[in-house]
């Protein structure tokens, strides 16, 4: 139900400055509703236009503090799909207030991604070749 009424709120355009605030918050809150229910190709989108509204809009700019939440949304979203090159690309842009300590956690957890893809594929060429030296020759 609330998904609904943040998409009537967003398919309207708005009329006045508060109407338009409105808009930007529901688009937010549409990402961040995706991203909970693990859509993070319509989280990711949803953020982005977010941005990108917010960014447009001269009531709001891309130094206000919902354009910092909604950047932040997105490098929550990219985390989430373990782009973590670009979550840390964008996370680089958030203020140091809202950073704390996510850039490193980001790097981490792109070590750590990297370290299990290589272990992963050494496991596979393992596998392939124990099947290989088991399987007579025909």
């Amino acid at each position: 139900m609330f998904e609904l009424t943040l998409l009537e709120v967003i398919r309207n355009p708005p009329t006045t400055a508060r109407l338009l605030e409105i808009n930007l918050a529901a688009t937010h809150e549409l990402a961040r509703l995706k991203l909970e229910r693990k859509d993070l190709d319509a989280a990711e989108d949803y953020c982005r236009q977010a941005l990108k509204d917010r960014r447009q809009a001269r009531s709001i700019g891309n130094k206000h503090p919902d354009y910092y939440k909604s950047l932040k949304l997105l490098v929550d979203v990219l985390s989430a799909r373990k782009d973590f090159a670009a979550a840390l690309h964008y996370a680089d842009l958030l203020p140091p207030e809202l950073k704390g300590d996510l850039e490193r956690r980001l790097a981490i957890l792109q070590v750590m991604e990297n370290s299990h893809q290589y272990v992963a594929a050494a496991s596979a060429s393992v596998d392939t070749a124990a099947y290989a030296a088991q399987t007579p020759a025909v």
